[in-house]
């Protein structure tokens, strides 16, 4: 296998990593120094980490079928840094993100509730459940100079964060139910709940026009904001900023707004307009082009997946416009577009030869 000594500053990290919970950037100390300590465990997991005392399986049978190197592909793209932890355990990074892979064998020692069928964990999170089972084998990667040597110290750790991020597969996998307090996402899906009916914050902004004031949209349940749900179940609200930071530092990144107690600013619904269609085609014109004829019947697979063709489109009064595009060497390309509702930034666009370009009654949209 290959390795080298990963440099920072001469890798610098993305910031969009799945499960990222900061910017990747300020975990310049890998899995030892991601986050702040979890709450106090109220029991010991030695249970949960593999005896590796007793352990005498070779180190060949480890490793067996783990071939990741420089190079390589990894669920967060291609690997630029690989160093080995232990036969079969080995970290790996990439431009945007990173994380642990184990071998075969080493995965079948994860409890199931917790076990990634691929080997991969990603590092913000996931990669705790490789060091609470195999933690002695962290430990002594870390070196003896590291405050993360001890190997009990790193069972627990990662014990604990796993009950903070995964609370469902640490209970299946523990047998140990979490109390409230022990876990921010569990707490947080449990408020969450509580609080399906009522209207909490998506999103939130400075008043331009109402100095001191928040403009927060809120939806029933504070489940993600949608452009299409003004006027439904999402809804702007007027907030005094202090009131609004309040809320904020609670900790649940959220917060519940009164509608009898705040002014409604909910901008009216969009009203969508179809685009208008053409159906009209010179016939002749069509008729005396090979190509164009063919370019009507050929196969085009809409966003939707449905798969039809010009012909039908046109016939169907679908095609709202036409346009060309010429490249710098002096090459135009003509197209027929089709948008859903006026105004639309995104159309479907569909390549045509200039014959059945100049056939379409279509408007040239430039």
């Amino acid at each position: 296998m290959s390795t080298q000594m990963f440099d920072e500053h001469q890798h610098p990290r993305a910031t969009d990593g799945k499960f990222a919970t900061k910017d990747v950037g300020e975990a310049a100390g890998g899995l030892s120094a991601l986050g702040a300590a979890p709450a106090p465990l109220d029991q010991d997991h030695a249970h949960m980490a593999f005896d590796e005392d007793s352990d005498t399986t070779s180190e060949e049978a480890w490793s067996r079928g783990l071939d990741v190197g420089l190079g390589s592909r990894s669920p967060w793209g291609e690997i630029d840094w690989v160093t080995p932890v232990a036969p079969g355990i080995i970290r790996v990074s990439t431009p945007g993100h990173g994380g642990v892979k184990l071998s075969e064998l080493r995965n079948r020692q994860i409890a199931p509730a917790l076990r990634n069928a691929s080997g991969w964990y990603e590092e913000d999170c996931e990669a705790y459940v490789p060091t609470g089972t195999f933690p002695r084998a962290f430990a002594a990667a870390n070196g003896p100079s590291s405050a993360w040597s001890d190997p009990d110290h790193v069972r627990e750790h990662s014990w604990g964060r796993v009950r903070e991020w995964m609370p469902d597969q640490y209970e299946k996998a523990t047998k140990h139910e979490i109390a409230p307090g022990q876990s921010t996402v569990r707490d947080r899906a449990l408020w969450l709940a509580e609080h399906a009916e009522d209207h909490v914050t998506v999103s939130a902004r400075t008043s331009v026009e109402h100095p001191g004031m928040v403009e927060v949209t809120t939806r029933l349940g504070g489940q993600g904001y949608d452009p299409g749900a003004w006027g439904q179940d999402q809804r702007k609200f007027l907030m005094p900023a202090d009131e609004y930071e309040r809320g904020m530092s609670e900790g649940h990144y959220q917060v519940v707004v009164d509608p009898a107690q705040h002014q409604d600013i909910t901008p009216p619904p969009v009203v969508k307009v179809p685009a208008r269609g053409y159906s009209g085609l010179d016939s002749e014109k069509v008729a005396s082009s090979k190509l164009a004829r063919k370019a009507l019947t050929k196969p085009w697979r809409l966003k939707s997946g449905a798969v039809t063709n010009l012909d039908v489109l046109i016939k169907a009064g679908k095609i709202t416009g036409k346009g060309t595009h010429t490249s710098d060497a002096g090459r135009t390309q003509y197209y027929l577009e089709s948008q859903e509702f006026e105004g639309d930034a995104s159309r479907a666009t569909f390549a045509v030869p200039k014959a059945l370009w100049e056939a379409s009654e279509a408007p040239d949209e430039q």
